[in-house]
């Protein structure tokens, strides 16, 4: 689902709030001017069910963010991150308890996304993988893939970069660096391609500890076909 608009003033995404009924949660993201002061239009909004993640996914066509995370708790939603995107632009994740049903629409002036969430049926695919300030949204743990994946998720990186390795059999069989966004403070995406031989597979994502220099992130075991 799509919102385009042809001119926005709304630079940084602001605030996040939401109320609760039996029915229906909704969410309010909010935005500013590249000044600092309360945007009149929403930028384009993109939204996207990722039943694999057990997330639904509000692209944003804006640069910056005063939120990184929060959690959140209700009945339908566990927790939100804001994150800084590979292209410069950003998207917040709502990780979900249970299915849902959604629908979005943006408003102006103030300028605001509102997602109203209904519980849904059905169930999901998999989960993201969180470990400390690490997150990975692909593979899913368990997950039965090709031999040619997508490694994908966001970290908070105190050195820029994400590491990906691939081990089998107690062997490294493929490894990457990928470098990201923002700060350490934000969380940034990282997105790669990794080839695995056929079988069970252990990926990590993350980085050298520097305090010890050992391993510190998120790991998930796949079947290769």
């Amino acid at each position: 689902m799509g919102l385009e608009q042809l001119e926005s003033d709304s630079s940084i995404v602001g605030l996040i709030t939401w109320t609760e009924s039996p029915l229906c949660e909704q969410f309010e993201i909010g935005f500013e001017t590249v000044q600092g002061a309360p945007a009149t239009t929403p930028p384009d909004v993109r939204v996207q069910f990722i039943p694999t993640l057990q997330v639904i996914r509000v692209h944003l066509g804006s640069d910056g963010s005063v939120l990184h995370e929060q959690t959140v708790e209700t009945a339908l939603v566990d927790r939100l991150f804001v994150v800084h995107k590979l292209d410069g632009s950003t998207f917040v994740d709502f990780h979900l308890r249970q299915p849902v049903r959604a629908r979005a629409r943006v408003s102006n002036s103030p300028a605001k996304v509102v997602l109203d969430l209904q519980p849904g049926t059905g169930g999901f695919d998999g989960m993201a993988a969180i470990a400390g300030d690490v997150i990975m949204t692909s593979p899913s743990d368990g997950a039965t893939t090709s031999t040619n994946i997508e490694v994908s998720g966001y970290a908070m990186s105190t050195t820029g970069a994400v590491t990906v390795i691939a081990t089998a059999d107690g062997r490294v069989v493929a490894e990457a660096t990928i470098e990201v966004g923002g700060d350490s403070s934000e969380w940034s995406e990282y997105r790669t391609r990794l080839t695995l031989p056929v079988g069970t597979t252990t990926v990590f994502a993350g980085e050298t500890s520097p305090v010890d220099g050992g391993l510190e992130g998120v790991t998930v075991a796949v079947e290769a076909r």
